[in-house]
C-alpha cells in the first residue's frame, strides 16, 4: 500500500512540476527532491526485486543530476544516492558506478573534508568496480576480484549482461510469481534465469555452479 502512495505522489509531483511551466526553477529543484525521496523508499520497499530497484536508481540518477547541476539539495541528493548504493548490487556494476560517481560528486560540493571516510569507502568501491568492469572489456575474465565468500561467473560484470539483466530478472518474476519461495526456491529461480540470459545471448553459470561444495537452499 505504501507503495502505491510513493507512486502517486510522485505523478503528483511530476505534475505539478509540468504545471510549473519553468522546470529550472527553485520550486521545481525542491519537488524534484521530494521525489527522489519517493524514489529511494519505493526501492527500499522492493530491495528483493533487483530490476526494480536498478529502475528506482536510474531514476533518482536523473533527477539526482538536475539538482547537482544546479547546486540544489545535495544533502538530499547525498543521502539518497548513499542509500541506493546500498541496493543495487553488483548485477549492475556500471550503474552502481555511477551512483559512486554522483556521491563522490555530492560530497565533494559539499565539503569533501567532512566526509573524508566516506569518501575514501565511495572511492575504493567505485575503483573496484571500474577494475572489473575494465577487465570484462578487455575479456580478461581471470583478472576479475571476487568479492565475499561465494565465487560468482564473471560474466555477471559484461556490458552485454547488464544490457539483459532487467529483462531476463522481470521475464523470471513473472514466470515464477506464483511459486512459493521457501527451501529450494533459488534452484528454480537460477535455472529460470540462466535460461532467460542464454535466450538473450549471455551464458551464465549459477552460484551452485560455481560453488560446488556450498550447500544452499
Amino acid at each position: 500500500m505504501a507503495e502505491i502512495n510513493y507512486i502517486n505522489t510522485i505523478a503528483q509531483l511530476e505534475v505539478r512540476i509540468a504545471e510549473l511551466g519553468d522546470a529550472a526553477s527553485a520550486e521545481a529543484y525542491a519537488l524534484y527532491a521530494e521525489i527522489i525521496r519517493c524514489y529511494v523508499e519505493i526501492a527500499k520497499e522492493n530491495q528483493t526485486c533487483e530490476w526494480r530497484v536498478a529502475a528506482y536508481a536510474r531514476k533518482c540518477i536523473a533527477y539526482g543530476r538536475k539538482l547537482v547541476d544546479a547546486d540544489c539539495s545535495l544533502d538530499v541528493v547525498g543521502e539518497v544516492i548513499e542509500r541506493m548504493l546500498d541496493l543495487v548490487t553488483d548485477y549492475r556494476p556500471r550503474l552502481k558506478s555511477t551512483l559512486c560517481e554522483v556521491l563522490i560528486e555530492v560530497l565533494n560540493k559539499l565539503g569533501g573534508e567532512q566526509y573524508g571516510e566516506v569518501l575514501q569507502d565511495v572511492g575504493e568501491e567505485l575503483s573496484r568496480l571500474r577494475g572489473n568492469i575494465e577487465a570484462a572489456e578487455r575479456g580478461d575474465y581471470g583478472s576479475i576480484k571476487q568479492s565475499g565468500f561465494l565465487q560468482h561467473d564473471p560474466v555477471e560484470w559484461s556490458a552485454r549482461w547488464e544490457e539483459v539483466i532487467d529483462e531476463a530478472q522481470r521475464e523470471v518474476d513473472e514466470r515464477l510469481a506464483d511459486e512459493p519461495r521457501g527451501m529450494g526456491f533459488c534452484f528454480s529461480y537460477w535455472s529460470a534465469l540462466r535460461s532467460a540470459l542464454q535466450r538473450r545471448g549471455v551464458r551464465w553459470r549459477t552460484p551452485q555452479q560455481m560453488n560446488p561444495c556450498v550447500m544452499f537452499d
